[in-house]
């Protein structure tokens, strides 16, 4: 893997996070690689020095998110099992709660720039394609790390992993959707979903025998 020098990541970074507010404001399809540049600070150069396109800007900023992500996720997994070594479905409701709501993006230009992403992908076939193989490789890695923290405590899953996670995920677009439009989600009615949700999809590893 090719090395890039310090001043050049920092050149990388401020180009993302520029683009990052850009893309909130106007649309990705709207923004312009100049608007990105004087946003930063940059010159059309240093953009095209450190970028083949926008759209090749646009898969390193869903790189960077979906990278926090995944450590935010095994981070948050990790804790919850190591304070709940025993399944009780009303903590594990309200802790996997707590997960899905401190996952959501951290400010309304984040969650604004990943709702782009997502309209982007649905208007840009080339683009949704690069997008998915990077969506499904999340996915496999968060599966991983369900799998290994619902064995810890002798579960299993009902359903296949990847098939959990995306439920999950689907659970947390929603959540993130109501978030960015109304501004508040019920923490209380999320923990009454979940409770009977995880009951059906988590399964004594060693069930009992009458």
């Amino acid at each position: 893997m090719t090395q890039i020098s310090e001043r050049r990541a920092q050149t990388r970074e401020k180009l993302v996070d520029a683009a990052t507010e850009v893309f909130a404001e106007r649309g990705i399809l709207a923004a312009s690689v100049e608007e990105i540049c004087e946003r930063a600070g940059f010159t059309r150069g240093a953009f095209y020095s450190n970028f083949a396109s926008k759209d090749d800007l646009v898969i390193a900023l869903v790189q960077r998110v979906k990278a926090t992500h995944f450590d935010d996720t095994t981070e948050m997994i990790g804790r919850l099992v190591e304070e709940d070594p025993e399944v009780d479905f009303d903590r594990l409701a309200d802790r996997v709660a707590e997960l899905l709501l401190r996952l959501q993006p951290p400010t309304r230009t984040d969650a604004l720039m990943q709702a782009e992403i997502e309209l982007y992908a649905a208007r840009s076939p080339r683009f949704a394609q690069q997008h998915r193989v990077l969506l499904d490789g999340l996915l496999r890695s968060v599966a991983e790390l369900m799998r290994k923290a619902v064995l810890s405590v002798d579960f299993v899953w009902v359903i296949e992993e990847t098939e959990a996670a995306e439920l999950f995920f689907g659970l947390h677009t929603y959540i993130a959707s109501e978030l960015l439009l109304t501004g508040s989600f019920d923490r209380a009615k999320l923990v009454r979903i979940l409770k009977p949700l995880l009951q059906s999809l988590l399964l004594p590893r060693h069930p009992q025998e009458d």
